[in-house]
């Protein structure tokens, strides 16, 4: 190509230094635009004779790669519309932004009826070639992947401009900052043809080794470390793979630096350094220049008290209601964000009666004699809004009333603001949409708002496979078909009636369960889940001694009472068949055989944690009392109780939780009954209750030492979990607790253990690793030396 001198270079602008002298791209493109738009100016005379007449015609000429319709769209000159030599020009410069034409001209012609109008225009030379040099880094074909320009199209340096923009970019992101990018455009000087080549200076591969803060002296610097998206490299290159996933490339995205120093500056605004600021805050480079040590300086300053806070204009409420919605008294440490927070705490107050225009504005100011900050809160209140109409629209499967039921208002309601926002929260929570938006509007009478809920179904049906590996189960697999929006009348689809139905097979080397399972969460009309269960479940990893059995169904009915409570009431009829060895005990060979349990339980919870999953805050709490009887063959009462609670004990590292848990039973037979069956018993042991012990280890034996349950039990948890790295949590436990043969044995004896563990949150699935020593034993425990208990699975 450089021998043949039929091709000609020119040379775009480099990253971050100047282009070549005289115009840039863009000047060039507004000095074309000048040009070409005075040229219209040859025959202006005529043209401004044309002026308000009618256009008969609209014609594009002289394009080639460029569409006539990508053309016509830009332009504002209609057929049958009338002529303007504004509107004239406005169409070129809209034609010369698209970036495609070297010049544009405008014939103006007069024509029976009125004049035609021709846009001749000239197309920048076809780029036939895109090319690379010096990118030993990065494949070509992954800087082909951030380019707007494409061969086969007309040459646009903007889009040029933009490509070469994009690749410093992903240079920077991939952790060359210094990599500079040029291009040159090499243009044919005998056909309409053009060759764009950009060239890559990549410079080293620079890593951030150290991220140091000085003058933090009120947070600790791994608080703020966790404020911040940039991270140092990881501390094993050598597992960059297959782990990436764990750890920070330690790359320096400076666009995510400058985010990070603002959300560190609003973190200490939150804790009242209103005044925090910046000293220096340096990059430096190794002499090698492969690595950076970040060094940032932080000015906390002070924080300021809140002294004087008063309300005024208020009527609807009086100002020791509003002032108990405030978090922010005298005294108390002033911060920006707890005065929004108090701010949108009072105008939700006014929200909730409909005053949905309420102003509440705020003023706050230095008192030089107290050097507190006093504040000063302003409301105007006007009337309220009411509900007018509710209009769905968009619900396809979905029925009408299954979605009106999740909304909190009706039709002439006080427009509840919040209530309308828990709404919107409901119906995405019921996992039918895609999209939930909700919207007011003017209503037709007085101070009336109409809502309109538009939707967009989703999918609510799954088919899920799984695998998965405990210590308790093995090795188990699984197949689900679950439909979360059934409906069992409308057939042949099955869906939109907001029912749930599940079928669900385990497979596995320990255990078979089977599970066919409905629920109505609104039955007959009314806030009542109702449904049914019908299950096989084949246990063999109970016992060296017998395999257990139970087939059965139960029906049951729940009730959510306000935000956080629930009441349950289940009735269950299984059979439970004991397969036992000839050589166990006599106590074990006694429940050999069929035994029919027909039982009615009721329970009430509580949950109050902010996440199922990795609960950070929060309580969870049940209490269940289970009647056996009524026609079955064992007659017994267990009552079974525990509580969780979640707390983060140092709030300047929110990610180390504490969670305490404690759990009870009592049980007892009665009637014809002289001990509750072994399937019913309480049993401890193992990862889900007294790790460092075995599975079901702790509690009565018989003869052969083999557990038999107890009937009664008290078990406890303290744990404290804290991140390591991203994605791997540590964790450090205490459990205790015990199995005993009667209520009156209750408390006669504990045995405990102590131990640590991860918990890895990892794309195979959630793992969950536990070893821990028993430090208290008793007569049937003596001889444990420690256990590992682990748990791992995934849906795919």
């Amino acid at each position: 190509m450089t021998a043949d001198r039929r091709w000609t270079t020119q040379t775009g602008r480099g990253r971050n230094r100047r282009g070549p002298r005289g115009l840039g791209p863009l000047g060039r493109l507004a000095a074309a635009a000048s040009l070409a738009v005075s040229l219209l100016g040859a025959g202006r005379a005529a043209a401004l004779q044309c002026e308000g007449e009618k256009v008969t015609a609209v014609a594009v000429m002289g394009n080639r790669t460029v569409s006539d319709t990508l053309i016509f769209n830009k332009l504002e000159t209609r057929e049958e519309g009338l002529f303007s030599e504004e509107t004239v020009r406005a169409d070129v410069t809209r034609l010369y932004e698209l970036g495609y034409f070297a010049n544009i001209s405008v014939d103006v012609e007069r024509a029976e009826g009125g004049v035609k109008v021709a846009y001749v225009v000239k197309e920048k030379p076809e780029l036939r070639e895109i090319g690379f040099k010096g990118n030993a880094a990065l494949s070509t074909e992954r800087l082909r992947r951030e380019m707007k320009s494409k061969p086969g199209e007309a040459l646009n340096e903007r889009l040029l401009v933009e490509d070469q923009d994009a690749l410093s970019k992903l240079y920077a992101a991939e952790g060359f900052p210094a990599a500079e990018v040029r291009y040159e455009i090499v243009t044919h000087t005998e056909r309409p043809e053009a060759i764009a080549v950009f060239t890559v200076r990549e410079g080293e591969r620079q890593a951030i080794s150290r991220i140091v803060f000085s003058g933090n002296d009120h947070v600790p610097a791994k608080r703020l470390v966790t404020l911040m998206q940039t991270k140092r490299r990881a501390p094993w290159p050598l597992f960059k793979w297959p782990l990436s996933y764990l750890y920070s490339t330690g790359l320096l995205d400076e666009d995510a630096f400058s985010d990070d120093l603002e959300r560190i500056r609003a973190y200490y605004a939150s804790l009242g350094y209103v005044d925090m600021k910046y000293g220096a805050v340096e990059k430096k480079l190794s002499p090698d220049g492969r690595f950076i040590d970040i060094e940032i300086a932080v000015e906390e300053g002070g924080t300021y008290q809140v002294g004087e806070v008063t309300i005024s204009g208020n009527k609807i409420y009086d100002t020791d209601e509003l002032r108990r919605a405030l978090t922010m008294g005298p005294d108390s440490v002033f911060s920006p964000n707890a005065l929004q927070a108090d701010i949108n705490a009072v105008r939700a107050l006014y929200f909730a009666k409909g005053h949905t225009d309420a102003e509440i504005a705020s003023e706050k100011r230095l008192n030089p004699e107290t050097g507190r900050i006093d504040i000063a809160y302003a409301v105007k209140e006007y009337d309220p809004y009411y509900v007018g109409r509710i209009d769905i629209r968009g619900n396809t499967r979905t029925k009408d009333h299954v979605i009106r039921r999740e909304i909190g208002v009706m039709p002439g309601d006080v427009f509840n603001a919040l209530k309308i926002q828990r709404s919107r929260e409901r119906l995405e929570n019921t996992g039918y949409f895609d999209s939930v938006k909700v919207a007011s509007s003017p209503g037709e009478e007085g101070r009336t708002q109409n809502l309109s809920v538009d939707l967009e179904e989703g999918k609510t049906g799954q088919l899920s496979f799984g695998a998965g590996f405990s210590s308790i189960d093995g090795f188990i697999g699984f197949a689900e078909i679950a439909q979360s929006n059934f409906d069992a009348l409308n057939l042949p689809y099955f869906t939109g009636g907001g029912q749930k139905l599940r079928v669900r097979a385990e497979l596995g080397f320990e255990r078979q369960d089977f599970l066919f399972s409905f629920t109505e969460p609104y039955f007959m009309g009314r806030k009542l889940a109702a449904g049914f269960d019908l299950y096989s479940r084949n246990s063999q990893y109970l016992s060296d001694y017998f395999n257990e059995d139970r087939l059965g169904g139960d029906l049951r009915l729940g009730k959510a009472f306000g935000e956080f409570y629930r009441g349950d009431v289940v009735y269950k009829m299984e059979n439970v068949r004991m397969d036992v060895d000839d050589d166990a005990s006599a106590e074990m060979r006694a429940e050999d055989g069929d035994s029919l349990i027909s039982s009615v339980s009721f329970g009430l919870s509580r949950d109050t944690r902010d996440s199922i999953v990795f609960p950070h805050r929060g309580d969870v709490s049940s209490v269940t009392a289970e009647f056996a009887g009524l026609g079955g063959d064992a007659e017994f009462v267990k009552i079974e109780a525990m509580a969780s609670q979640y707390f983060v004990p140092i709030e300047s590292f929110p990610d180390h939780v504490v969670r305490v848990a404690g759990t009870a039973g009592l049980g007892r037979a009665y009637g014809d009954s002289s001990d509750i069956p072994m399937s019913e018993r309480f049993f401890l042991g193992g990862g889900d209750s007294i790790r460092g012990f075995e599975y079901r280890d702790v509690g009565p034996r018989d003869s052969n030492d083999e557990p038999i349950g107890g009937e009664a039990m008290i078990a406890g948890s303290l744990e404290y979990t804290f991140p390591l790295v991203s994605k791997i949590r540590g964790a450090a436990f205490f459990d205790m607790g015990n199995v005993y043969s009667t209520p009156s044995d209750f408390m006669d004896g504990i045995v405990a253990s102590v131990g640590m563990g991860v918990r890895l949150n990892l794309p195979v699935g959630p793992i969950k690793l536990d070893y821990g020593i028993p430090i208290i034993t008793d007569d049937w425990t003596e001889g444990e030396n420690g256990a590992f208990s682990f748990n791992v699975g995934t849906i795919f």
